[in-house]
């Protein structure tokens, strides 16, 4: 039996700030921010405000539509940020375990310290966990073996475990942003069923809007002007969501799913290389309301998620290595040219072996931490899936 209904207007955007990357981002930010100030959405979450100058912006234009903003400041910066008209009542940080590697100079997700931000509001006195994230991202064709697919396959099962265990801290839980993964792969999939969460896109009623893809579409402007990922995909792909569930005795139902923001008036540009994905949720308090069960498929997919962790493990082990090869080598090059006696290329001599001594020490971190952390996470994400797996099946038995 129903006891009102509540609605929440949501939007996610992948705003395109990278710096040194984008392109024309103060006229961009600056449609974004007048836009949105426009109050047509109770809760945005932005990833990619990279610029300390865009997010002020954004936060001066919205001071009176959305008052309540919070930042997750990590590493260089994370990106994420979130804006409500609704009191935040409360705010975490998760980081994952495992994200890139810093020889990625190039692709910066390192450097970000890529996280899972949570904000909690207060919605016309329905408690909402509000989730944020921008996943490690794909800079690999998606014919290609991509190198960090299994990084982000740990976060979005680790995303997958805090919703779950932190979900039940609020009536509602709700995730937006940019997750990386297609609607087809194991991320996706891995995350959705285990942490019992929908997908706006595939539960809207107006299913004949669209098949929703918020990258590289051929109508963004930004399409043929950079590389693209998903070249076998000539409509481009489906990778930020809002996704939702709810506890106690609420259900929460989508009403609305569309993609916004598509161009900035009388300019052919695009608001960012991503399309903005907005949803509107119909939350109703329901005395009969259950819990939802677990998915059916979850333990087969988790049998698949620990196959992927045990062989990046082994990749991982594989890689030192090839290390500690290269830091052999490295070292008998250098003790040979210290035995050399040169004097008329002194300067040439000093060069390489500068170059020889920091590339030897280059292999002895990769050695002895870069890849000691990333074992150490998988060996963790493993025994994480093993136990849950056990949990399932003997539920089903029980």
């Amino acid at each position: 039996m129903s006891e009102g209904t509540v609605f929440l207007r949501t939007l996610t955007l992948n705003c395109w700030g990278v710096p040194f990357v984008t392109r024309d981002r103060r006229i961009r930010f600056k449609y974004i921010a007048e836009e949105l100030s426009k109050g047509e959405y109770d809760v945005v979450a932005l990833q990619e405000v990279i610029h300390s100058s865009d997010y002020e912006l954004i936060c001066k234009h919205l001071a009176q539509s959305h008052p309540f903003q919070h930042y997750f400041h990590s590493g260089v910066r994370s990106g994420v940020c979130i804006f409500s008209n609704c009191p935040i009542i409360d705010s975490a940080t998760f980081h994952y375990s495992i994200n890139s590697s810093p020889y990625r100079v190039h692709q910066l997700d390192w450097y970000a310290r890529k996280l899972l931000g949570l904000v909690k509001i207060q919605h016309q006195g329905i408690v909402i966990n509000i989730f944020a994230t921008h996943v490690c991202a794909i800079h690999t064709p998606s014919h290609l073996v991509d190198p960090l697919f299994s990084h982000r396959l740990a976060q979005c099962y680790e995303i997958s475990n805090i919703v779950r265990q932190v979900g039940s801290s609020a009536d509602v839980n709700i995730l937006l942003g940019d997750l990386n993964s297609e609607p087809f792969s194991l991320p996706k999939k891995v995350l959705m069923a285990n942490a019992g969460l929908k997908d706006v896109w595939d539960e809207r009623p107006n299913s004949d809007d669209g098949s929703g893809e918020t990258c590289e579409r051929d109508c963004n402007y930004y399409t043929q002007l950079n590389k693209r990922v998903y070249e076998k995909f000539q409509d481009g792909m489906r990778i930020d969501y809002i996704m939702y569930n709810g506890c106690h005795s609420y259900k929460v139902q989508c009403t609305d799913a569309r993609l916004v923001m598509r161009k900035i008036p009388g300019s052919a540009l695009s608001p960012s290389d991503h399309e903005a994905l907005s949803a509107t949720l119909e939350i109703q308090h329901c005395k009969d309301t259950e819990p939802p069960g677990l998915s059916d498929d979850l333990l087969s997919l988790l049998e698949d998620l620990e196959d992927e962790f045990v062989s990046a493990y082994s990749a991982v082990q594989q890689k030192r290595l090839v290390s500690a090869g290269l830091a052999t080598c490295l070292a008998l090059l250098l003790a040979v040219l210290q035995l050399t006696s040169i004097t008329d290329l002194i300067c040439a001599k000093s060069l390489i072996c500068a170059i020889l001594v920091i590339g030897f020490f280059i292999c002895i971190w990769d050695i002895c931490v870069q890849r000691v952390f990333e074992a150490s996470a998988f060996c963790s994400l493993i025994e994480n899936v093993r136990i849950r797996m056990l949990y399932i099946k003997n539920d089903k038995h029980g």
